[in-house]
Parts: structure tokens; C-alpha cells; sequence
């Protein structure tokens, strides 16, 4: 398959051609259990950071009206930052910016005051969110990192991003660490982060988590055992074997509250957790008893994401990986109840074009479905689709229903402008108003939209899984699974 054509914009994907499907009606009822999900950080792609203040109820449900028609049917919504704060009218856990006097960063200082603006307004984030998604026919996942990480107040303090519990209990903290493999941690594994083996550090989180069961009509929660999305241990490298059972015992008790609040709501309350791809000898290292997990039925989902991490010349980040070994968990989770997503992550690590396309995003489903997975969903925290307006549809990232075969491409194509119609509005939306969405570029205006193949090409696919400069095997991820970062530690 040639570059051009395998590079193309998402708008070309003509998904409902590609799931040889007809369009899903405005309101679909959400299938029997979580199959394609969207994880949105609360931030990057929503309303506070998107639109201008003053915000209303409209500039939230966007985030998840956006997802109408598109194949996705379960929004996981980030709750809180990696620092402790929180994105929603918590009554246990400390909002985003309400520690802050004086603030060095301006996107965040605009966030913070969103959200203040909208509390004040009794307009609580997390329950519009949660009251829409249902209204639209979404399973609807809260979720919150389980480890979060202090720091100095005077250097972080004008971010808002840390709560007063991450600065004034640095005796919580991990510290150094002289064991060979820290060296390798990511850059929100420092000595700063919280140590899960302290109990008072457990309940902080637990009481979050509780909330968003037991609060709010949510579905459940999904339970972050990353710090955006890198992982490592809570504790010393030579206190693994010690944490382990801990946080086993920390997911029982989050089990039992989940029953609770399913039979005080009549409403299912499903807890996933996120975890690295791979099998038993992946999962020890940062002391995770998956087996356990799933055996004793604490949980009801895997969501398996990449664990390798490489360099670029901006930042670390996690890039994309089409082929997961996502095996092991499948053959853990069989005749168990438990599910197993593939989580994705699309960045390719560099400045132009930088987002995976649409058909890498469906290789990476093909291949994830072919080692019986239950369900996809993107995990980047935001849209990654970004080259057209409008709705998409990603029927495609659902399991085929059939084996599919290799066609060859047509040998002409028809090439239909690209439509630049803004997406219609909620029907409650309020008068319209300035907002800092993002235009298309004089490029992306004058460049045709291409339309897709109707088949996957599988033999296409294996060739660019393949790619060992691209794409690293499993035996590679296991190896160097924790890859020191050059970050300073601040994301946006």
C-alpha cells in the first residue's frame, strides 16, 4: 500500500462504507456491556479548555454529543489531574485552583476559573456529563489516576494542579529510590509521588472513587493504574512484593462499595482498571495481581495499553503501537465475566501530521480483535481525528462480524470536496458566542477528501504492524518497559 494513500486524513474514511453499516439513529441504546470507547481527559477536547468563559451547560454536553453517531458507545471522563485536584463539584476532594494565589500559567488559570464559573453557576461538570451521556445512549466511566504526585509548592503552586494533600505531606511521598531499575521510571515517577503502602494516601483516593460511584448515576469507574498513561510502582522497587496485596485488598473494598451502590441505584456499576499490555511477567513489576483480580472477580474489565515509551526531540511521549500482546490477558479473562479493551494510543512523534490516521487506527483494531478482544476505545485524553469538521464514525473500531478478505483498490476514484459545514448544536444550546475552536488551514481547505476502501487490507495491515522501527514487538516492550523520561514533568 503505498504512503499517500495509507497517510490519509480521517475524513476520508467513509466509515459507514467501511463497516458496511447504515448510520446509527441520534440516540442508540448502548450494547450489552462496553465495546468502543472514547477516553476524554476533561480538558484538551472540552469545554474548559475549548471554549471562552462564560460557560454553560452546552459547552459541556459537546464533549459527549460529539461522540453521537460516531461508533463509540462509552465515554471514560477524567475526574481529577495527576496531581490530586479534581474537575467536577467534588464534596471530598479539592477543585482545581481553589489553593492558587497567584497563577503562572494562563491556560490553566482559564480552566481553573471555567470551572469555579460553572460550580458557582450550580452547574456540577461531572453530573451534566454523566445525566448526557445517558441521555444519548452512552455508558458513561468516570475515572482518576490511583497515584498521584506532590511536589514543592513554591515551584508547581501557580499550575493549581496539585492538591493541599500532595504539598503538605511530603512523609507520604516515595523518595529516592537506589534500586538500578528507577533510573528507567517515566517523568511522573519521581521520589515526589505518593507511596500507595501508606494507608492514608489509599483512602484519599477511595473516598474520590466512592464518590463517583455512590454520587452520581455513573456506570462505574475506571480505576487508572498509570500517571498519564506511563507506569511503574507506588512504592520502592523492593517494596513491590509488600504493595501487592495492598492494592488487591484496595480493590475489594472499591468492589464492595461498587455493589452498594448498584443496589442503592438499581444501576450497574462496572469497575475497570488500566493496565500494561502484556501478561504476568509485565504486571509484577509494578506489583499489579491481575490474576488475582480477575479470578476473585473484583474487577469487570481490562483496559491494556501501551507500556513502551520513546524519546523525541520535544517530549517523551507513548507512541503508537498497533500490535499489543493483549493474549495473555485474553486467556486470563476467558469464562471469567471479566472483559479485555485494547487501549490506544496514536501519537507518532513528530511535528506534522502527528495524530495516526484513521486506517492506522483501524489496523491497530483489526489486530487487537483478532486476539479476541472485547472492545477498542482511543486513549489519548482527546479527539485524535481532527483533520475534518463534523461527527465521525468509527463503526470500524467494533468487531467484525465476519472474517474479512483482500480486494484490490479500484484503479479510479472519485475525490468529493471536503465539506467545511460546522456540526449542528445541542437542541439546548445557549446564543452563540466566541470560542476558541480551531479553523482548518488554507492546506486542509483546498486538499480533496479521499474516500476509503471498503475492506480491510490485511496483508497491509501485518506489513506496517510490522515495523520494527515503528512499531516495537512485545519482546521489546517487556524489556525496556520503563524508559527514563527528559520531561520536566508538567503536561497541559
Amino acid at each position: 500500500m503505498k504512503r499517500r494513500n495509507f497517510l490519509q486524513t480521517i475524513g476520508a474514511s467513509a466509515p459507514a462504507a467501511l463497516a458496511g453499516a447504515s448510520p446509527a439513529p441520534d440516540t442508540p441504546a448502548p450494547a450489552a456491556e462496553p465495546k468502543v470507547f472514547f477516553y476524554d481527559d476533561g480538558r484538551h477536547a472540552s469545554g474548559l479548555y475549548q471554549f471562552a468563559p462564560p460557560l454553560t451547560p452546552a459547552d459541556l454536553t459537546f464533549a459527549v454529543d460529539q461522540l453521537v453517531n460516531s461508533g463509540v458507545d462509552t465515554l471514560i471522563y477524567s475526574a481529577g489531574l495527576e496531581g490530586g485536584v479534581v474537575q467536577y463539584e467534588s464534596q471530598v476532594g479539592q477543585k482545581w485552583g481553589d489553593n492558587v494565589a497567584l497563577w503562572s500559567h494562563p491556560i490553566f488559570y482559564r480552566a481553573a476559573r471555567n470551572l469555579k464559573q460553572l460550580i458557582a453557576d450550580r452547574h456540577d461538570p461531572m453530573r451534566i456529563l454523566c445525566n448526557r451521556a445517558h441521555e444519548k445512549g452512552l455508558w458513561f466511566l468516570p475515572t482518576l489516576p490511583l497515584c498521584i504526585v506532590g511536589g514543592e509548592r513554591s515551584a508547581d503552586a501557580g499550575y493549581g494542579r496539585k492538591s493541599d494533600f500532595a504539598y503538605d505531606h511530603p512523609e507520604y511521598y516515595v523518595g529516592d529510590d537506589s534500586h538500578p531499575a528507577n533510573h528507567q521510571l517515566g517523568r511522573f515517577f519521581g521520589p515526589s509521588r505518593m507511596n500507595l503502602l501508606r494507608p492514608e494516601v489509599r483512602d484519599e483516593r477511595f473516598r474520590l472513587f466512592e464518590e463517583l460511584l455512590t454520587r452520581y448515576e455513573s456506570d462505574g469507574v475506571e480505576v487508572d493504574l498509570s500517571i498519564d498513561n506511563e507506569f511503574g510502582p507506588f512504592c520502592h522497587f523492593d517494596d513491590v512484593l509488600r504493595l501487592a496485596p495492598v492494592l488487591t485488598e484496595w480493590l475489594a473494598k472499591l468492589r464492595q462499595a461498587a455493589d452498594r451502590a448498584q443496589q442503592g441505584q438499581n444501576r450497574r456499576k462496572r469497575i475497570y482498571v488500566r493496565i500494561p499490555a502484556g501478561g504476568n511477567d509485565v504486571w509484577r513489576i509494578p506489583g499489579f495481581e491481575v490474576l488475582r483480580w480477575v479470578s476473585d472477580r473484583l474487577i469487570d474489565g481490562l483496559i491494556c495499553i501501551t507500556a513502551s515509551k520513546k524519546e523525541t526531540p520535544q517530549n517523551s511521549r507513548l507512541l503508537m503501537d498497533q500490535a499489543l500482546n493483549l493474549q495473555p490477558a485474553v486467556d486470563l479473562a476467558n469464562g471469567s465475566g471479566c472483559r479485555v479493551l485494547m487501549g490506544f494510543r496514536g501519537n507518532l512523534g513528530r511535528q506534522l501530521e502527528s495524530s495516526a490516521t484513521a486506517p492506522m487506527i483501524h489496523a491497530a483494531a483489526a489486530l487487537a480483535y483478532e486476539q479476541g478482544v472485547d472492545g477498542f476505545g482511543l486513549c489519548d485524553g482527546m479527539w485524535p481525528l481532527t483533520a475534518g469538521p463534523g461527527p465521525t464514525r468509527i463503526t470500524k473500531l467494533s468487531a467484525p462480524s465476519a472474517t474479512p478478505t483482500y480486494s484490490p483498490p479500484p484503479t479510479s476514484t472519485t475525490l468529493p470536496p471536503r465539506s467545511h459545514a460546522a456540526p449542528t448544536a445541542p437542541k439546548d444550546s445557549s446564543p452563540s458566542k466566541a470560542r476558541s475552536c480551531r479553523r482548518p488551514s488554507a492546506r486542509e481547505s483546498r486538499s480533496p477528501q479521499r474516500s476509503a476502501s471498503p475492506t480491510i487490507w490485511r496483508a497491509g495491515l501485518r506489513k506496517v504492524a510490522s515495523r520494527p522501527s515503528a512499531f516495537p514487538s512485545d519482546s521489546q516492550t517487556s524489556s525496556s518497559i520503563w524508559t527514563k523520561s527528559t520531561s520536566n514533568g508538567t503536561t497541559a
